[in-house]
């Protein structure tokens, strides 16, 4: 994911990738209860008008608040725009639209590098006169 600046796999931290839409999350949160054990990253499609929405079923489901998810907006075209955060930050504040266009959710480990240096950036910024 050249946004996120991460890979969707990872050795020895994800090795499989799930696309879901988001919408079949919300329908029917029961039937998504397969999500809990999926060991790699998902990327849910449709979904970021529903980031909270999908962020607290997730969160039900067994997923870790601290678990990284990134929006991509515009995916592949010179006006995308990316943002990250952790799923329990998504289910508290949701993720802030950015474009009018179609967005991708991006869940999983192998967002972790990208999510602490966005971190360390923040603080650096903040630390600025």
């Amino acid at each position: 994911i050249s946004e996120l600046n991460s890979s969707l796999t990872l050795r020895g931290v994800s090795r499989q990738i799930l696309i879901i839409d988001g919408q079949s999350i919300v329908e029917d949160p029961k039937s998504a209860s397969y999500l809990s054990s999926f060991p790699g990253t998902l990327v849910i499609l449709m979904a970021s008008q529903k980031v909270e929405i999908v962020a607290s079923i997730l969160l039900e489901l067994g997923y870790k608040k601290e678990t990284p998810i990134g929006l991509v907006e515009k995916a592949g075209s010179s006006s995308s725009q990316m943002q990250i955060s952790t799923l329990g930050e998504a289910k508290e504040y949701g993720l802030k639209l950015s474009t009018d266009g179609p967005g991708i959710l991006y869940l999983g480990e192998t967002l972790r590098e990208t999510y602490n240096l966005h971190q360390e950036h923040a603080k650096t910024i903040s630390n600025l006169p």
